[in-house]
């Protein structure tokens, strides 16, 4: 049971040990979210990727079949390193009493009100729409208990709806290469912001060749190179 953003123990709900996330680093707020999802236990690639993600910042390329746990193996470590970053980002300012950091703020037309401008922090890029949306939905079920925004911006999408999820700045943004070039050649302002990117992931990379994505993912990949230096890079076969 959830009593003011705490969960507390209720009798007439089960006890489910989910200890061994935390032991692979995972944050409580996280753990929560996968638990709802009944993920109480780590799959092996799980089990082995993310200490060495987590912990030592170490580059991953996951290659395993459908079903073996693969995508929450690559959100949930993107998830613990931004709640890490944000933290000692607050902790620093608190410290130093500054409003200094990554976002910047705006006020949004037509109500005069401030609008928090948070940078994109992590960009996870996927062959087909299908895919983007399960991904978008995995992780926003795991960031449930999280202030963290995440969004899918895919084909078929009406312009002004991908325009809506991108006015709220998502640090973490699903997306198939052809959509989001298309963004990037338009100009969008949140996307075209990669200086802050952190985390990147090409998912079913063999994939993304073979149904003609390879033109526009490395128009992708060599404009995010030139614009900053990497932390971390994941990538799915």
């Amino acid at each position: 049971m959830v009593t003011d953003n705490r969960l507390v123990e209720d009798p007439s709900e089960p006890m489910v040990d989910i200890s061994t996330w935390e032991v692979l680093g995972v944050p409580k707020e996280v753990q929560r979210g996968l638990s709802e999802q009944s993920f109480t236990t780590p799959t092996p690639i799980q089990t082995l990727s993310l200490p060495p993600a987590i912990f030592h910042y170490r580059d991953i390329i996951d290659a395993a079949e459908t079903g073996s746990g693969k995508t929450q193996a690559f959100g949930i470590l993107i998830l613990t390193h931004i709640l890490g970053h944000k933290s000692s980002q607050e902790a620093g300012e608190t410290t130093k009493n500054t409003t200094k950091n990554n976002a910047t703020k705006a006020t949004e037309t037509g109500n005069g009100t401030s609008k928090l401008k948070k940078p994109l922090l992590a960009l996870i890029m996927t062959p087909t729409r299908e895919l983007a949306i399960q991904i978008k939905n995995h992780l926003k079920q795991a960031a449930k208990h999280t202030s963290l925004e995440i969004v899918a911006v895919v084909g078929g999408m009406a312009p002004q709806e991908q325009q809506r999820l991108l006015n709220k700045y998502p640090e973490v943004i699903v997306a198939t290469p052809g959509i989001l070039w298309d963004l990037i050649s338009e100009g969008e302002e949140h996307v075209c912001r990669l200086e802050h990117l952190r985390y990147l992931v090409i998912d079913e990379a063999n994939r993304m060749v073979e149904q003609g994505h390879f033109q526009e993912l490395s128009s992708i990949l060599d404009l995010i190179h030139r614009k900053r230096q990497w932390t971390s890079i994941s990538i799915g076969a």
